[in-house]
């Protein structure tokens, strides 16, 4: 009989598009006919605009984890009672573990979780390599074995790949996911608006708006900044955007440029290290990590030759969002995700009998 997998979330009230994603490999393995279940720290947490199909626990065994990561108890337990009590299907079900569960686990909570489970196998689901990096480090330092320990590591890009590979994992699978492309559809008809995304690089976002307006080169673009706005506003404002700034920061595969791609946006900035894989000169107009005027150098320059002659500018986005759209696709993520599976469960359940 196969092992339920079980994949252990943050509480947090914020959409995340990493737990999105965590969402969606448990269902799709799920549909395949593969026992899967979400599990969180309080029983109302779920993503505040994603729907749960698969069953949601909750467990009091990783209370620190989740506590460290998502805020203090308090709000935890808030955002508990946020939910009417007959919305059974996100209110939560205590968690009764059974001795065969395989704990699915972001690769920040590693170390924490590794302590909350010892006697449960084990996969790392790994979305961030800065993050991995560093929760490998602080189990190191707990005196735990993250090669020894961990059944197998799942990587979502080159990024990730790499660092398997730096830190000598063999038990490893890849498969690229599917942020929800489908809902920044390519739009040939633009606005002279320039947007950005300032959460990753508040400071930094703060000091190039007021560069670019104060420079005087905006040639009538309006400049706004997408924060704090439910899905449906940012597909709208990346729907009228020309250009997009990235901020993105520390990436294995960030979605703000692959959504603004989508959108038909002439993305330009940093690429995050990761997202290096669709983020490239044939792409958008990618800068040197952190350098700022080289930025708004870049973005200023774009709306000259936009201004001048689009033909190329609109060439690139066209075939960026071509190129995101393809290599990102949902049929991709759940090909890549069950192939991935068929090796991976084989491997755990032999870890077992070992």
């Amino acid at each position: 009989m196969s092992p339920r997998y079980l994949f252990t979330c943050p509480d947090s009230p914020k959409p995340s598009g990493g737990v999105a994603v965590v969402y969606q490999t448990a269902e799709i393995l799920a549909a395949a006919g593969y026992e899967t279940g979400l599990v969180h720290n309080s029983p109302g947490a779920c993503h505040p605009d994603y729907a749960v199909t698969v069953p949601n626990y909750y467990t009091r065994a990783i209370a620190r984890v989740m506590a460290r990561y998502s805020g203090r108890l308090g709000r935890l337990r808030a955002l508990a009672n946020r939910l009417p009590s007959g919305d059974s299907a996100k209110r939560g079900k205590a968690l009764d573990l059974r001795p065969d569960d395989v704990i699915v686990m972001g690769e920040w909570q590693m170390p924490d979780v590794m302590e909350a489970f010892p006697r449960h196998r084990k996969i790392v689901y790994v979305q961030n390599p800065f993050a991995h990096v560093d929760a490998h480090a602080r189990a190191l330092g707990r005196g735990l074995d993250p090669v020894a320990q961990i059944d197998h590591y799942i990587g979502i890009s080159d990024a990730n790949m790499n660092v398997f590979d730096l830190l000598g994992l063999d038990r490893v699978s890849y498969f690229p996911v599917a942020p929800k492309l489908d809902l920044f559809p390519y739009r040939e008809t633009k606005k002279k608006l320039v947007t950005y995304m300032p959460r990753k690089r508040p400071q930094e976002a703060l000091v190039v708006d007021n560069a670019l307006r104060a420079r005087g080169r905006l040639k009538g673009y309006d400049l706004v900044a997408i924060d704090g706005v439910p899905p449906a506003k940012v597909a709208e404002l990346l729907g009228d955007s020309l250009i997009f700034i990235s901020f993105l920061k520390q990436e294995a595969l960030g979605f703000p440029a692959a959504e603004a791609m989508s959108a038909g946006c002439i993305t330009v900035g940093f690429t995050g290290f990761g997202t290096e894989e669709y983020f490239t000169p044939d792409t958008g107009v990618p800068t040197p990590e952190g350098d700022l005027p080289a930025l708004v150098q870049a973005t200023e320059s774009v709306i000259a030759e936009y201004e001048a002659s689009p033909a190329r500018l609109d060439a690139l986005r066209k075939d960026a969002s071509a190129f995101v759209r393809d290599r990102y696709a949902p049929e991709r993520f759940r090909k890549g995700l069950l192939e991935a599976w068929k090796k991976i469960e084989p491997a755990v359940e032999s870890s077992k009998r070992t």
